[in-house]
This record gives C-alpha cells, structure tokens and sequence, in this order.
C-alpha cells in the first residue's frame, strides 16, 4: 500500500497515518491502543483531521484507561496550544518519564499555560 509508505521510523507517527487512512476509507470511530502518551498527544494535535469518534487506549492490561479525542479538548487548548502541544511534550522530556524535570503533572500543565509564544514549538519536533 503505497499510499501508507512513509520514512517515520516511530510507530506513535505511523499510527496517526493509519488512522487518517482509515478516515479517508470511510472509517467513523477510530480507537488507537498503545501505552504511550505520545500517541495520545500526537492524537489532540490530529483531532481535526480524526473523525469525531477517535479514542487512545492507554496503560497495560491491568490498568487501561480510554481517553476519547472529542472537540472539547482542542477547544479548551485552542488550536495554536494543540498544534504545538506535540513540540511541549518532547522539549519537556514528559515523553519519557512521568515527571517533568522533578516536577509533575499539574505543575507541568501551569508551565504549558503559561507559555506565550506557541507557534515556535511546532519546530522542535
């Protein structure tokens, strides 16, 4: 399938290119399994692109969690936030562990807030 060829060595970009595959072949609901959360943060920055029904399955078999991708999302990011959240994510290192410099979650979230300038984020990634 040439149309899915791609040089993404990461299976968190591959998984978006599948999903935005499946949406052009008609695909209403989409659901995404992975214990990443990249692939929940590249999936907030595709929402617009996603169908209206797009989920992450994240966690192991014990502990999943399904986090549905809907509009109130992006709409509370706003666009710029969303389109640069995938840049934050990476810069931050929140990718690989789930403290941030020593710091958690909720002060991670007043720091992305507090960000001015977003457009420039996109570049990092």
């Amino acid at each position: 399938m040439d149309v899915l060829s791609c040089s993404h060595e990461e299976a968190d970009t591959r998984l978006i290119l599948h999903a935005l595959y499946a949406k052009t072949k008609g695909a209403t609901e989409i659901s995404i399994r992975s214990p990443d959360t990249d692939v929940l943060v590249l999936n907030i920055r595709r929402y617009p692109e996603l169908t209206e029904k797009t989920s992450v399955i994240l966690g192991s078999c014990k502990l999943r969690q399904t986090v549905k991708i809907r509009k109130p999302i992006n709409y509370a990011l706003g666009t710029e936030k969303a389109e640069a959240l995938p840049g934050f994510h990476t810069s931050t290192r929140a990718d690989q562990t789930g403290k941030i410099a020593g710091k958690g979650k909720a002060s991670v979230g007043m720091c992305l807030n507090k960000v001015v300038h977003w457009s420039w984020l996109h570049l990092l990634i």
